[in-house]
């Protein structure tokens, strides 16, 4: 690549310009690693179709050199998390992504930790479930929950579960027992019990 030193930074700085490849179809990182837009786009529709994580996908990736006889190894999971998290931040979207109440950037978020997961360094004691009540947590005292949202609604079926269930040995879950597949049946349907109607489609 052929490059050009910054007229607006300091010398000392020894920052340099670099060509703009995208009428060619190619990203320019750090002028040092030219990658193909659709290479970027693919892992795109990965991640917004299946939740591919970054590890997987590269991992995939680079069998497909390996398989194909490429003399060069696919770059590694964080150079091509460095790579398309520079590459999404200057495609200019159609749509909205902001949260229209919080804006661009909220007071607080909520992470799966599944394909955008952190790095082990950044767990700190800050880090909480979402669901863990703390001293500045907002008390909503006047919220009433909405009755017979189960979906088993009827209450001998669900007390009939729960005997069962604490007969064979009780609550705990039975998962990791493959000759249990009564007592998994029964723990899923007990969840049925007490989960809230949304999740029908996903039971049923």
């Amino acid at each position: 690549l052929e490059v050009q030193a910054c007229p607006a930074c300091p010398p000392q700085a020894r920052h340099h310009i670099g060509p703009d490849a995208r009428d060619l179809g190619l990203f320019n990182f750090n002028n040092r690693i030219l990658v193909s837009h659709d290479l970027l786009d693919e892992y795109t529709s990965a991640y917004t179709l299946s939740e591919t994580p970054f590890t997987a996908w590269t991992q995939g990736i680079s069998h497909r050199y390996t398989t194909y006889g490429s003399p060069h190894p696919f770059m590694s999971d964080d150079t091509f998390r460095s790579v398309w998290f520079t590459f999404e931040s200057l495609q200019d979207y159609p749509f909205p992504s902001d949260c229209p109440l919080c804006g661009p950037s909220p007071a607080h978020t909520i992470w799966d930790g599944i394909t955008l997961a952190f790095h082990q360094k950044h767990l700190l004691p800050s880090l909480t479930p979402p669901m863990l009540s703390l001293p500045d947590t907002i008390s909503r005292a006047e919220v009433r929950h909405l009755s017979h949202q189960q979906c088993i609604p009827d209450k001998r079926v669900c007390s009939a579960l729960r005997r069962f269930i604490e007969l064979q040995g009780g609550m705990q879950s039975p998962l990791a027992d493959v000759h249990s597949a009564p007592l998994v049946w029964a723990h899923v349907l007990w969840n049925m019990c007490t989960s809230m109607k949304p999740l029908q489609t996903h039971c049923l």
